[in-house]
């Protein structure tokens, strides 16, 4: 009776062991965390796609001019879009993130190529974000999301995060992008060498010429410049495109909608506020924002981009608070601490002076702030769910998480993690849609900006 008892014993133990081994494995295989919600358990990805550059020459990429290399993706969902030693060329970009360790890059193929899906098409330039200065690394790809929901804007980045490698020394996690000039599945263009109203994209660019690398054409309208992105620019083009500036300038000065909607698309000025505004972005006056100009038409806000040092993530715009409008403020069109500093958008601010006008921004918010709450939460709810391990991979590489880069606050400085900062990112943008919304509603305070 002993032995019987005995041998049923050891098998069941030997039962026991078998099951947990097998859970043990399949943990392995696909480990799992709570979401923030702590409504469901979201699978974690074993790794995020991986893109190895090669140099011809054997040494890193540290400048604005192009080098030859050969890319490597591996890694992608079933190996859909892996592909192995495509020629190209590579060159560092940016502007205050040039200077820093981590340099961002644009790759431009021989071959147009469809990298990870993104986007609607295939394309020869791509874009790899450092986001050194966003320790949450997520400030862009919340703002593409958001983007993408506001019709009136057009063109918007997709983006997916990536391990690069260059000549086989890892330099983290970067995201990849679409680069926004023109192009079938980009910004849509047909530029008319010969014919000076044709389609322009502009860029307002208060670092033009400080920076180096190559000079664009460029015009200077008050105390903002503007450069031009063209192939086939000509001084009958760059004086019609300057001359049209002027107009639209003058126009939004007078603070006649009707004299403003002739030369504007007025939606697309007013989403483009919108997602400004409500990310509080340090460069919405200064740099990385594009207008197009469509022949015989009028002017677009378009492609948003470069909102690494938005969300709280700037001491200098009210020391990191959720409260405030900056973006249409005319208080900080000439900036906040000086020169070089944060500064609202002129345009924008001139126009938010008008009741007519924060009329529309109203109007469509309560159209569209439940979109895109929804939008950035399930951007950022994704990363925390599945993408902790991935992150934290880069601050091994960068351990940067107590520096300040650019103008990081006090609070961000005391986070020892990757986690930290995304939940604070979360946190914030929480707080920023209440506060926006109650600001929007409340007669006594969404005129603030108007005289």
């Amino acid at each position: 009776m002993k032995r019987k008892l005995l041998s049923w014993a050891i098998s069941v133990i030997i039962a026991v062991l078998a099951a947990m081994i097998l859970v043990c494995c399949s943990a392995a295989d696909e480990k799992t965390t709570e979401d923030t919600t702590g409504t469901e358990t979201i699978s974690v990805p074993v790794s995020f796609p991986s893109v190895r550059v090669t140099t011809e020459s054997g040494s890193p990429i540290v400048v604005r001019e192009y080098s030859a290399v050969t890319v490597t993706l591996d890694g992608s969902e079933n190996g859909e879009y892996d592909f192995e030693d495509l020629p190209a060329q590579m060159k560092c970009r940016g502007n205050s993130t040039f200077h820093q360790p981590k340099k961002p890059y644009r790759i431009k193929f021989d071959e147009k190529i469809n990298m990870l899906g993104q986007g609607d098409g295939p394309s020869k330039s791509w874009v790899l974000l450092a986001n050194h200065s966003d320790k949450s690394m997520l400030r862009n790809h919340v703002t593409f999301a958001m983007g993408k929901k506001l019709s009136a804007i057009g063109f918007t980045s997709s983006s997916s995060f990536v391990h690069l490698y260059m000549n086989d020394v890892y330099c983290g996690v970067y995201e990849l992008v679409e680069h926004h000039g023109e192009g079938k599945y980009r910004i849509v263009m047909k530029e008319d060498p010969e014919e000076p109203d044709t389609d322009y994209l502009v860029e307002l660019d208060d670092y033009i010429g400080i920076n180096g690398g190559e000079m664009p054409y460029y015009f200077v309208l008050g105390e903002r410049e503007y450069g031009i992105k063209s192939d086939s620019m000509s001084i009958s083009k760059w004086r019609f495109i300057r001359d049209f500036f002027k107009e639209v300038d003058e126009a939004i000065r007078s603070r006649d909608e009707g004299a403003i909607g002739e030369l504007v698309d007025l939606p697309s000025f007013v989403d483009m506020y919108l997602l400004h505004e409500f990310a509080m972005n340090s460069d919405a006056g200064a740099s990385s924002f594009f207008y197009l100009k469509k022949a015989g038409g009028k002017l677009y806000c378009t492609c948003p981009w470069d909102f690494d040092i938005a969300y709280g993530n700037d001491l200098a715009v009210y020391e990191g608070s959720h409260e405030g409008i900056f973006a249409g403020n005319p208080k900080f069109i000439r900036g906040i601490t000086g020169y070089g500093s944060p500064k609202s958008n002129e345009w924008f601010a001139i126009l938010m002076s008008n009741e007519w006008f924060v009329d529309l921004v109203v109007q469509r918010w309560n159209e569209m702030k439940e979109t895109l709450e929804e939008a950035a939460l399930s951007a950022i709810d994704e990363a925390l769910g599945s993408w902790e391990s991935e992150m934290e991979k880069n601050f091994e590489r960068w351990k940067v998480l107590d520096r300040r880069i650019i103008g990081e606050t006090d609070e961000e400085l005391g986070f020892e993690s990757w986690r930290e900062n995304a939940e604070y990112l979360r946190e914030w943008i929480v707080s920023r849609f209440d506060w926006l919304d109650r600001y929007l509603k409340d007669p006594e305070t969404k005129y603030g900006t108007v005289r």
